[in-house]
């Protein structure tokens, strides 16, 4: 099934901007499982197999049709702001690119060949563009996304044995001012993330697994872009500005944790995964407005209440404050029922997922 996207004509009076020529308002894309065409209103079109390379082709056209005025970052941002379409995911590859190439519909000298039919001209300027895109729209640049399947698993599982360990034997590099439902969390990601070399091993008093490959894409504190402000703490796609602002930080507090760095799976067991998060409407205290919890199930079977979580009490009063592992069949017989984790119970927030895994 193909989809069709018409530019506007708005964005076709920005382009002119950095094109020599007048552009032909009117472009359309086709985009189906297994190939990419995009058609000018003059009749030239450019087909392709591969929407990634679409996109890549489209960079370089751009560049090399307006040496004048180098294709940046900002600029994606902007024209991609410009358009509707329908599926986002899969299509902004395509709107990219049928927006990038829209000068190659531009009325031309008869004696100039169309660019669309010459072969690509290789980049030589913004070498790392690629780095600043974010395909999704989750506020991540996809660089800092685990997009292999190995290396989600073997995150999930170093995060949930970091921070199931906590219960037998406290790391000492888990900060006492941390401990609190966000601060396990946090500590957990950060350390699933690392290498974990001999180094890291014998500074550990006890793993209940440690025999979990590392994630290859990247390891903290050397995370693509962010380093180590691995938290988002305000909404909106990634733009290169963020880098330079407070957009991340090193640090987030669970309201922000949830609304900024995952996303919702729902308010039932299905599609939960061990390393999956649950977050509490936490009333009446203004300390800790959210309270979080680590959902640890089993790789090998699908989630169910049988499973149990894990979670830190905080501090209460001169207390200092406990971690508890508790079945989640358990904590629906628990005697206030805010802490229920039911569809019915308007305390609870729902399950969530790591925006580095979606």
């Amino acid at each position: 099934m193909s989809f069709h996207v018409q530019i506007r004509r708005s964005v076709a009076r920005f382009l002119m901007s950095f094109s020599r020529n007048p552009v032909k308002y009117k472009a359309s894309t086709e985009f189906s499982q297994d190939s990419f065409r995009l058609t000018c209103r003059d009749g030239s079109y450019f087909q392709s197999k591969n929407a990634s390379g679409c996109f890549k082709y489209a960079k370089r056209f751009f560049q090399s049709d307006n040496e004048h005025s180098p294709l940046t970052p900002e600029k994606i941002y902007r024209m991609s702001s410009c358009f509707h379409w329908h599926k986002v995911n899969s299509l902004l590859p395509a709107i990219l690119f049928a927006a990038m190439s829209l000068p190659a519909c531009a009325e031309r000298p008869e004696s100039r060949a169309p660019m669309m039919n010459s072969t690509p001209v290789p980049l030589t300027r913004n070498e790392n563009l690629d780095s600043l895109i974010d395909l999704d729209a989750d506020g991540f640049p996809d660089v800092a996304e685990l997009q292999d399947e190995q290396d989600r698993r073997n995150f999930r599982r170093w995060f949930v044995s970091i921070a199931e360990s906590q219960l037998y034997k406290e790391d000492p590099a888990w900060r006492t001012d941390d401990h609190d439902c966000a601060g396990l969390i946090r500590f957990a990601y950060r350390e699933a993330l690392k290498k974990h070399d001999t180094d890291w091993l014998r500074r550990k008093r006890f793993l209940l697994d440690a025999a979990i490959p590392d994630v290859r894409k990247y390891n903290y504190p050397k995370v693509p872009l962010i380093k180590t402000k691995i938290f988002r703490t305000r909404e909106g796609q990634f733009r290169e500005t963020d880098l330079a602002d407070t957009t991340f930080a090193v640090t987030a507090m669970a309201a922000k944790m949830r609304s900024y760095n995952t996303v919702f799976l729902g308010k039932t067991l299905e599609n939960v995964q061990p390393g999956d998060l649950l977050f509490y409407l936490n009333a009446g205290d203004v300390n800790m407005p959210q309270h979080s919890m680590i959902f640890l199930g089993d790789q090998r079977r699908p989630a169910s209440y049988e499973d149990a979580v894990i979670y830190h009490t905080g501090p209460r009063e001169a207390e200092p404050g406990v971690l508890k592992k508790v079945r989640l069949l358990d904590l629906l017989q628990h005697p206030d029922d805010r802490w229920h984790p039911a569809p019915e119970n308007q305390y609870f927030l729902g399950f969530y997922r790591w925006k580095i895994l979606d």
